[in-house]
Formats: structure tokens, sequence, C-alpha cells
């Protein structure tokens, strides 16, 4: 963010003749240091322009006209030459500078064609653009500014852009509304159409991708001089980070109760299916206990009285028989109640 700021300040510095800040004029000696029969244009922000220059109607322009004539650069007297442009109102002069308002539109005016001066010297002079202001409130973020673009094209760029986004952003909020919503119901797998999960990475990407088409028309409205432009900048960035996180944060949580809810239903199946095996291995356990003891001590009173009777496996007939039966019966009732295909596929 450090770095782009940076980037702006740079930009506005190229493009300084959209700007309105109070920043003094430059210094005349200064602004003519390595310059020589080059008139330069004093910016109210500070900056200077000995190029292509692009400014608002109603912006004031301080020149200098710079030579070596007088020994070394520096900035002539203005008895020794003026300007005079269409469109360009004098509003004052001293005895080094001249200054102008732009009051009407021009397109790549050479304002070397317009300078009069007494020596005939070949001389060289920015081309100057005059453009309308338009002024755009970005009312759609949580911190709105008044931005200025340079043209109309740019200006219907943005409308373009606003209307793109602010729709993305709205359908975001509708989405991730019904996510939330969807991971509280008691069943959040049915609560939602699954392609509303997938639509969710679709709102992301479009939101990034109109917002970066705004912040870069941001860019060029602050290169511009559009007041508000840089801090429009951030706010856009802002917003969109914000819109985005909320969406992908609806999204992960109903995943999440989705998946909890399959993974309950595993356990719950597992648990029915296996229950009545681990309650017949119970109940036959015991009872085949109950049975062998009793059958023991009438083995032992027996014995007492012949020592030819034997306990073989088959006095363990009934055991078996027992626990056999009581597991059979409990897969029975859980397959008839729940069904086996049912039970499989929530396992699985």
């Amino acid at each position: 963010m450090v770095a782009l700021a940076a980037l702006l300040v740079v930009t506005v510095g190229c493009f300084a003749g959209m700007a309105t800040a109070s920043t003094p004029y430059a210094d005349p000696a200064t602004a003519c240091e390595g310059e020589n029969q080059q008139l330069v244009a004093l910016l109210e922000n500070g900056d200077t322009a000995s190029d292509d220059l692009a400014v608002f109607v109603g912006t004031e322009i301080r020149f200098v006209f710079c030579s070596s004539e007088s020994g070394g650069n520096s900035a002539e007297t203005t008895d020794a030459w003026g300007i005079s442009v269409d469109g360009l109102n004098n509003v004052a002069s001293d005895s080094r500078t001249i200054t102008v308002e732009a009051s009407s539109p021009m397109d790549g005016i050479d304002l070397a064609e317009h300078i009069e001066r007494k020596s005939a010297d070949q001389i060289d002079a920015p081309t100057l653009t005059v453009v309308e202001a338009g002024s755009t409130n970005t009312s759609y973020l949580e911190r709105p500014s008044e931005v200025r673009f340079g043209d109309s094209s740019t200006r219907a760029s943005f409308a373009n852009a606003r209307g793109e986004y602010v729709s993305a952003v709205n359908e975001a909020d509708s989405l991730a509304k019904n996510l939330t919503n969807a991971a509280d119901a008691e069943d959040p797998a049915n609560a939602l159409d699954s392609n509303d999960v997938a639509a969710a990475d679709s709102h992301i990407t479009t939101i990034n991708d109109v917002s970066t088409r705004i912040e870069r028309l941001f860019v060029r409205a602050a290169a511009n001089g559009g007041e508000g432009a840089t801090a429009a900048y951030f706010a856009q960035q802002e917003h969109s980070a914000a819109v985005t996180a909320d969406l992908e944060s609806a999204a992960d949580n109903y995943v999440a109760a989705v998946e909890t809810q399959a993974t309950d239903a595993r356990l719950f199946a597992t648990a029915l299916l296996f229950g009545p095996f681990v309650a017949g291995v119970l109940v036959g356990g015991l009872g085949g206990r109950a049975i062998s003891r009793r059958d023991l001590k009438q083995i032992r009173r027996e014995r007492r009285r012949d020592r030819t009777v034997e306990y073989s496996l088959g006095n363990l007939w009934k055991v078996f028989v027992g626990a056999t039966v009581a597991v059979l019966a409990g897969v029975a009732v859980v397959v008839v109640g729940v069904g086996i295909s049912e039970i499989i596929a929530v396992i699985a």
C-alpha cells in the first residue's frame, strides 16, 4: 500500500496540471535550472511542466520563460516576452512570471506558437490540453469522496464499472446471508442449492476484477489531479476486501456445517448398525453365562454321585443358539427399520 501511495504521488507529479492543492508555486529561478529557451509552466501544487500539460477548466497556470542570454539559465523578465492564447485569461504578472486561467477547453495547443518575444531564437514550450472537470461521488463506499475525472470517456468508464460493482456486491451480500442461514439450519446439506456454494467463488472473482478496473480509473484521476482520487482508491480496496472476506467466510462456515452434519450421520448409522450386534453379544453372552453356571452346578452334583459324567461342547449349544438369535434379531430390526442401502450410503 505504501508503494502504491508513492506511485500515486509520482504519477500526480507527471500530470500535475490537474492538481488544485494549495502548495506554493515553484520558484522561477529553480524551475529554470537546466532549461534554455524554454517556456515552463508552474502549477498551483508546486509542480512544473515543460512538455505535455493537461489541466481542468478553471486552473491557474503561472508561466516563466527560461533563457541563458543573461548568463546561466535564468528567468527572463516579462518585459522581454509574453503569451497570448484564446481561452487563457491573464490573471496577474510580475517581473518574472505571467499567471493565466484556463477558461475553456482546448486540445493539444502548442504554446510555442503563441509566445510573443523580442528575440527570434527558436524556443520550446509545453503542449497544453484543457478539459472540463467532472465530479463523481463514491457514495457506495464506506468512506465516500468526490473524484474528478479528466474526460467524459473516463467518467463513463467509471459509471459502467461502478454499476457492475454495486450489482455484484448486492448479489454477494444476498448469497452470504443465504449461506449463513443454511449453515444454521437443522439440515444444512438440503437447505441450499449446491450451485450456490460454487457461485461464491464466482462472485469473489467478479468483485475483484471490477474493483481492479475501478482502482485503475482512480489512479488515472489522481494522475490528472482529481481531488479525492487517492482516498477513493484506498477506500475501494478496503471495501472490496471486506465484501469478499464476508462472502468467503460465509461459504467456509456453510461447508463446515455440511461436513459436521455428514460426520454425525455416519456415526449415528454406525451405532445403529453395530449397536444391536453388540447388544446381542451381551445378551447372548450373559444368558450363556447364566445357563453355563446352572449346568455346571448340575454336573458337579451328578459327578459327586457318578464320576463318569463329562462336560462337553454339546453342553454349550444353548449358549451359542441364544447369542446368535440375539445378534440376528438386532440386525434384522435395523435393516427393516432403516434399510441397508441407506445405512451403507451414510457410512460411505
